[in-house]
Parts: C-alpha cells; structure tokens; sequence
C-alpha cells in the first residue's frame, strides 16, 4: 500500500515562492505578447494604434513580473542570509497590493482615466516590500558586505522610483514612458541589477569559488556614484552630461563580474576532486548560463553607450539600438539568470533538496538563440520583416515552456 505524506523539510516561507511562481507565468506571457507588438512594430510591420501596448510592455515586465519575482526571492530566500523569517501574511499582502494596483493602473489608463490611484496602490505594497526588507538588512558580515550594500541600495532606489512613478501620474495622468532610457535604467540597473548583484555574490557557494571582496567594493563605490547621480538627474529633469551614467554602470558591471568570476567554467583541481556526478551536474548548468549571461550583460551596456553617443530614441536607427541595448540586458543577463538560479536554487528552497537529473539546456539554446536573432537584426544592416518578430516570439514561449517542464520534473524528480 502506498502511504502518502506531507513533507516537513520545506523552508517556513516557501509557499511564497510557489505563488509567485504560479502568478508570474500569465503575467510574462501577457508581458511578452505586448512586447511581440512593440517588436513587430519597429521591424516594419503594419500594426495601427499599438501606443498602449507599446507603454504597457516595459510597465508589465518590469513593475509587475520581475519585481513580482524579486519579491518572492525577497521574501524567501533573502532572510537566510540575516537570519530571520518573513511574515507570509505580510508578504501576500504586500504582493496583493502590487498587482492589484498595476490592474488598477492598466484599467483606468485604458478607460482615459487618470491612473494615479492604482499607482498608489501598487506603491504602497512596494514601498511596504521594501522598508521591511531594508530594516531587517544587518551589514556586520564582512565577507558579504558589499553584496549586503548592493541589496539594500537597490530596495532604497525602488522607494526613489516609486515616489516618483506617483509624480509622474500625478502630473501627467499616466505613469508610462516610452523611450525615457534613464527612466527605464533606473528601473533596471538601478533596482533590479543591483539586488542580483548581491544575491549572487551572497550564494556563491554554487560556483564552488570566493569573492574577492575589495573588488566588489570598488564595484559597489562605482555603482554608488552612478545611480546616486542618475537619481538626481533624473529627480531634476537635467539630461545634459548624463552620457556618464551608462559608463559608470558598465564600469561597476566589469568590476561586479570579475569579483564574481562570472565567466568561471572550472571550479579548480582542489574542489573538482572533491565533487560528485550531481555536483558537476548543477555546476555545469549553473555556470554555463551565468557565463552567457555576463556577456549579455556587457553587450547591453556597450550598446546603451553607443545608444547614448549616437542620438536621441527619434531616429528609426538609434531605437533600433535601444532595443538591442534593453533586451540584451534583460533578456539576456537576467533571463539566463533566472534560468539558473531556478534551476538550481528553488528545488532546495521549496522541497530542501538539491534536484539535477532533470536539469538539461533547451532553455539555454532557446532563449539565446531569440535573443542573437532579436539583436543581430536591430544592429546589423538585416532586411527586418515582421515575420521575424513572430519567429522571435515563438522561441521566446518555447523557452519559457520549456523552463516550467524542467522545473515541475525537477519537483517531480524530488518528491517521489
């Protein structure tokens, strides 16, 4: 007879992390499916009246998907590091209050109303996120101190954002910018950069290697005076002299990965005779997809400094590289990251045990391959067609179908 029970080994917070896992599928398909539109759009295709969708692409994948997915790895696996455990009432409450305000937001914008009460809403829940998880920061690990700083400077840039997404929808009615790239980077490399900086560095014990601390200061200091000088020109509207910003965050990128040693592919003689066929298992995949995750990351920011240098977002061409510059970035480093990091860190946190016989590389060569397509053809002179985009696309869905088939057989692989 077969005898079924519950396991008692799961993490305290770990029904977080499967709720957000569950929500945040719709919520990227939705996502990427207006991206498709924008993507379509500029590759010449003849869509009429996208402007919304065009808006509501960047605003779903950043404000709701992977600030969605931030709060879950927040909530759950952020409080290991200070020894602590989240409220789970409070973290849904938090959660709720996000995505019911950017429904809210998404609503009244299409009505023509003024979205300014759902951006409250969904600032509330953030600024709430956030404030928890800023006083619970303790930064008397000297090993993990900079990555410590690169947390909690990300949760302080979030609260900057938020306040000033209520003035932008307090001024304007709307809180969407199409084209404002300071705007969009400090969403992306002013928030959610720096918080994978430091949960990275902080669990670095799957590349089976250290961090050289000093450098990751140096890293940290850069990053600092960047997002700090971003944060006030953008606060004043002053857009002269902001060509430096994109230098100084590719200068705190290079200095992040080589303290990370994120094009690692060898853990060295001493630990690779201490590991076993599932070690070498999760360390190849995990090292693989952060190695082309660093070189995406490189791109994107060479890209936004020719970006920057080269012209304003008017010009059909200059777009074009904006696109190629923004996608590299996302898709490319935190899409490759949330592919490993997935694979090998939520089986453990949700089941607390290390799963890998099912991890395997269709995500890899899907995602990648998308993304080469997408940038080769914004930059290089490629007749484009809108059937291109489609292409795109689908192997945009492929990957993510196959992310969740070899995430429910590493769960399945574990629970049996």
């Amino acid at each position: 007879m077969k005898i079924l029970y519950k396991m008692s080994y799961v993490f305290p917070t770990s029904k977080i992390t499967k709720k957000v896992l569950f929500i945040s599928i719709p919520i990227v398909l939705i996502g990427i499916t207006f991206g498709l539109l924008w993507l379509h759009s500029i590759w010449g295709g003849p869509l009429q009246n996208i402007d919304l969708f065009k808006m509501l692409h960047p605003s779903v994948m950043m404000f709701t998907f992977l600030t969605l997915f931030i709060m879950g790895v927040s909530y759950t696996l952020v409080p290991t590091f200070w020894g602590y455990k989240s409220d789970p009432l409070y973290a849904f409450t938090t959660i709720a209050l996000l995505l019911l305000g950017e429904v809210m937001a998404i609503i009244f914008h299409v009505s023509q109303l003024n979205a300014v009460l759902g951006v409250l809403v969904s600032s509330i829940g953030l600024l709430a996120y956030a404030i928890y998880i800023i006083t619970k920061v303790r930064l008397v690990n000297q090993v993990f101190y900079y990555s410590d700083l690169f947390i909690l400077i990300s949760l302080i840039t979030l609260i900057f954002i938020s306040f000033y997404r209520i003035y932008l929808s307090v001024l304007n009615g709307s809180p969407y910018i199409l084209g404002d790239y300071l705007y969009d980077h400090l969403i992306i490399s002013g928030f959610i950069l720096p918080f994978i900086y430091g949960v990275s560095t902080r669990t670095m014990k799957f590349k089976f290697t250290y961090i050289d601390r000093d450098i990751l200061g140096v890293s940290f200091y850069i990053y600092l005076i960047g997002n700090t000088y971003g944060i006030i020109n953008l606060f004043f509207r002053i857009y002269e002299g902001l060509n430096i910003l994109p230098l100084l965050y590719t200068l705190s990128a290079i200095f992040y990965g080589y303290s990370y040693n994120i094009f690692e592919l060898s853990p060295g003689e001493e630990y690779a005779r201490r590991m076993k066929i599932r070690d070498w298992i999760r360390y190849k995949f995990f090292t693989r997809h952060i190695s082309i995750a660093g070189m995406w990351l490189y791109l994107g920011y060479i890209l936004l400094i020719i970006y920057v240098f080269y012209g304003s977002i008017g010009s059909s061409t200059s777009l074009l590289l904006w696109d190629a510059s923004l996608h590299s970035i996302t898709i490319g480093f935190i899409g490759n990251f949330i592919v490993a990091y997935g694979g090998i860190m939520l089986p453990p946190i949700i089941l607390r045990r290390a799963s890998y016989k099912s991890l395997g590389y269709h995500t890899y060569l899907l995602l990648n391959t998308a993304l080469i397509l997408r940038v080769a053809i914004d930059i290089f002179p490629i007749p484009r067609h809108p059937i291109l985009s489609m292409i795109h696309y689908i192997l945009i869905l492929l990957a993510i179908g196959s992310f969740i088939y070899m995430m429910r057989n590493l769960f399945i692989e574990e629970s049996k």
